[in-house]
Formats: C-alpha cells, sequence, structure tokens
C-alpha cells in the first residue's frame, strides 16, 4: 500500500473562473493540514521479569505495552508489522471506525486471515471523526495480553479550540491496566480448549508493565532508583506530580476477562476530563504517594474463582517533603470492596459526554434494525463427561446460542470474492425463545449452542440498535 500525502491543487484562472480558484484553494489548505504518518511495528520476543520469574512474552519492539500511537484527528498512519514471533498474529485498531476501509479493521479471520511469521502486512489506520484516547491491540485468541498500546488523538490542528476540548493541562499521562499471567498463556488457552475447563486467571494485574509494591519482587522502597526496564528487576510505576497543577490521565483498560474500574473519592480534584475507554481514578494516600487498584468486579456474588490481587501506581509529589521511609499504608478503609455494585453503578451514572457543538454525539433518530443479542456461557456435551467443565461438558460461549468456529477463509474476502460454504447470513435479529436470562441454570435446549460462522448482514448506512 503507497502513502500519499494529499496536496494542494495549483488553479488555473484559465480554465476556472474566480470562485472555482477560491473554492480549491481553500480545500487544498484544509486538507494541507492532515498529516501521514509512518509506524514499523515488530512482533518478537522477548524476556521480561515480573513477580520474580522471568518469562518470554510476545511483544511490539521488545515494549510491554507497546508504543503509544500519536496523531491528530484527520490524519492516516501506516503501520508495517513485521512478524518476528512464532504464530500468526492481527492488529486491531479499537475505536476507529475506519469507514470504507474494512481490510485494514484487523479481526483474525473476520477482516484478514492471521500475519504469518516471517511475512509483514502494512495497515492503513484513517482517523476520520475520532478524537481522544483509544488504543491498538492483537486480535488473535488472547496475544492481545502483551500486544497492546494507546492511541492518543488531538483535535485537527490549526482548529480555533486548541488542542483541547476544555482546559489545557499542565501534562497528561497515559496509563494502560493489562493482566500478568505467570505461565504461557497460550499453553494454559489451548489446555482450556482441548480440555473443556474454565479460561485461566490472571496471577496479577499491571499497570503501565508493573504490577505495582503490594505484589511479590515489586518493593518500591528499595528499587526506586533503578531505571523501570523490562530486563531490570519489577518495580511500581511512578509519576512525578505538582500540587495545585492539572494532569490528564488517558486511561485504556486492556485487562483481560474481568471488568474493572471504580472512582476514587479522597484525591483534590482528580477527575476523567475526556475518555473512551474503561478507566480509574487516584487515590491519595500516606507519604504523598497515590495508589490506584481495579477493586469492583463485575462478576457476580457467588463467584469467587478470579484474580483478587491489587495493582498500585505511585503518585510522587515534587516538592520540600522528606518521604516517611516506610512502604504506604494500603486504604482500604476508602476504597470498595470487590463486591461493591452500588459504587460502580453510582460513578458509571455521572459519566456524561462533552456537549459541544464540536463535539455533538450523532445519535439516529430513526432505527432501521433492532437486535436483541444474548451473550451467555452454555456447554458442549461430552461423552461420559469426560470433560472438565460443568458436569463434565466443554464450556463454550455464544452469541444468542452459537458458537463461533474459526474458518480458513476469512469472512471479508468470502463475501467481497463470493466464495460459498465459508459463512451463513442467518444469524437472528431475536432469541428463539424467551426465558428468565439472569438465572443460575439455562433450560438444556439453550445451554448447548450451535457451533459455526452465523453472520448478520447489513445493508450500507443502516442504523442499527443492538441490545445485549
Amino acid at each position: 500500500m503507497a502513502a500519499a500525502m494529499v496536496q494542494p491543487q495549483r488553479a488555473s484562472l484559465f480554465r476556472h473562473g474566480g470562485c472555482w480558484l477560491l473554492l480549491r484553494c481553500l480545500v487544498g489548505a484544509a486538507l494541507s493540514l492532515a498529516h501521514v504518518h509512518h509506524y514499523e511495528f515488530v512482533l518478537m520476543e522477548t524476556n521480561y521479569t515480573r513477580l520474580c520469574e522471568t518469562k518470554s512474552i510476545l511483544t511490539v519492539n521488545g515494549e510491554f505495552p507497546g508504543p503509544v500511537i500519536r496523531v491528530h484527528r484527520g490524519d492516516t498512519v501506516f503501520v508495517n508489522v513485521i512478524n518476528r514471533g512464532y504464530y500468526g498474529v492481527t492488529l486491531h485498531w479499537h475505536g476507529v471506525k475506519q469507514p470504507r476501509n474494512p481490510w485494514h479493521d484487523g479481526p483474525e479471520y473476520i477482516t484478514q486471515c492471521p500475519i504469518a511469521p516471517g511475512t509483514n502486512f502494512t495497515y492503513e489506520v484513517q482517523f476520520t471523526t475520532e478524537e481522544g484516547t483509544l488504543w491498538w491491540h492483537a486480535h488473535s485468541d488472547w496475544t492481545r495480553v502483551t500486544v497492546h498500546g494507546a492511541i492518543v488523538i488531538l483535535p485537527p490542528e490549526g482548529t480555533d479550540g486548541g488542542p483541547y476540548p476544555f482546559t489545557k493541562p499542565d501534562a497528561e499521562e497515559v496509563i494502560i491496566l493489562a493482566s500478568w499471567y505467570k505461565g504461557n498463556l497460550r499453553e494454559l488457552l489451548a489446555e482450556a480448549l482441548e480440555t473443556g475447563s474454565d479460561t485461566p486467571t490472571s496471577d496479577a494485574y499491571t499497570i503501565n508493565g508493573q504490577p505495582g509494591d503490594f505484589s511479590a519482587c515489586s518493593n518500591v522502597f528499595n528499587l526506586r532508583a533503578q531505571l523501570f526496564t523490562h530486563g531490570s528487576a519489577d518495580t511500581t510505576y511512578k509519576v512525578m506530580v505538582e500540587q495545585g497543577k492539572t494532569y490528564l490521565l488517558r486511561i485504556v483498560n486492556a485487562i483481560l476477562n474481568p471488568l474493572r474500574g471504580r472512582p476514587q473519592p479522597n484525591h483534590r480534584r482528580l477527575g476523567c476530563l475526556l475518555f473512551e475507554a474503561y478507566h480509574i481514578e487516584l487515590h491519595r494516600a500516606e507519604s504523598r504517594a497515590d495508589h490506584g487498584r481495579p477493586s469492583y468486579s463485575s462478576d457476580g456474588v457467588g463467584i469467587v474463582d478470579y484474580n483478587h490481587s491489587n495493582v498500585t501506581v505511585i503518585l510522587e509529589y515534587r516538592g520540600d517533603y522528606t518521604p516517611s521511609g516506610s512502604p504506604p499504608e494500603f486504604p482500604s478503609s476508602t476504597l470498595p470492596t470487590y463486591k461493591e455494585n452500588f459504587t460502580a453503578l453510582s460513578f458509571r451514572e455521572r459519566i456524561r459526554g462533552l456537549a459541544t457543538e464540536d463535539h455533538r454525539s450523532n445519535v439516529p433518530r430513526e432505527v432501521s434494525t433492532r437486535m436483541f443479542v444474548l451473550v451467555s456461557m452454555g456447554m458442549l456435551i461430552c461423552p461420559n463427561s469426560s470433560c472438565r467443565g460443568v458436569y463434565g461438558n466443554r464450556m463454550a460461549s455464544s452469541m444468542t446460542n452459537f458458537s463461533w468456529i474459526n474458518p480458513t477463509t476469512d469472512i471479508l474476502q468470502a463475501y467481497y470474492r463470493n466464495i460459498s460454504g465459508v459463512y451463513s447470513t442467518g444469524f437472528p435479529n431475536f432469541p428463539s425463545m424467551y426465558y428468565n436470562f439472569t438465572a443460575e441454570d439455562l433450560p438444556l435446549n439453550v445451554s448447548v449452542p450451535t457451533k459455526g460462522r452465523m453472520v448478520k448482514v447489513l445493508n450500507f448506512n443502516e442504523s442499527v440498535e443492538i441490545v445485549f
């Protein structure tokens, strides 16, 4: 794919009148503010030490988390992905609409087959209307556990509103929440799929690649002088701040499986100004260091088999003060518990969009297609109850009772080239039957999903309402 910058065109008075000359000059000036950026992402195995153990993980350019992509609205990015790993991978640009550019969206087996080891693929990513904080990640099984990074999208250059749709902060920080597994996650996942057991549980959460000072081999007071590099001993991620200044936190939730996030009430004027990802706020503690932990879980009250660890980040204030010399105490008395649903829901209700002309939410007034989609965990029957899932069967997730099977030809190519036998277009708009969707046990005829590749085909420019 060749990258080409759109250049202003020189109008000719001989062929066009004065109005055409003015119009073409204005269009050319506007287009010249958009830029084309080039990135090279090399997928490679890299050794990292966390929780006192060293393991090899798949990274982009040796970084965990991966590089931050910084653009303005209207820019185009070309990312050349070179796969030097051991298995096929695709990358997805989460939240980027990519109008009329589906070949570069990235979901594995949907818009493309995996980028095989020893090959490369160049993505064209068009930032048309997006603005704020998004992220990119691998879209192949659970490879995104270590292959991910943030996307920072500023308003268009040259706009009267400046670089932000609010008062410019004094500084900003990208915060990425992620999961860490001691074992080889691909092997753990393959075993779970083979035996039908539950998916693996992480051993720690991380903030910008670090599990925090409450995890093993992560005592920040002993290791604070060391560099935060992937080959060193574990550390706690640290942000230097000054009292009275405003900081923009761009927070991305790349954690696998559990949904995390909730407010911390005690820090002065620390809030979210603009976001498009799950987020947390940070909480003031002793030694003038601030900790954040993802403690709220979206799991049911009776579910306890998940990672209960806490991840921390230090906000260290610049100024004339002497740290206590002892580790900060965990502010457990002021943090919500794992099952405190009211606090999480109350915080969610306070989320509001930017009510400005430049950031208006264009919600469709008329809906052409309505869908009600059930997302559930069922089971596939194993002979003689020989699997490790519920009742000796194989656990299987599904949507409206259909469980997906990867094809050998990606869906987009099959659609474009009219290749038959790759997928079926019978995905329903509504469930075939209604029952208590939140009950502990499902009826037998809906607890066993149908395996296949069912898709929903929509016409261009349809307005679709989907209730999950």
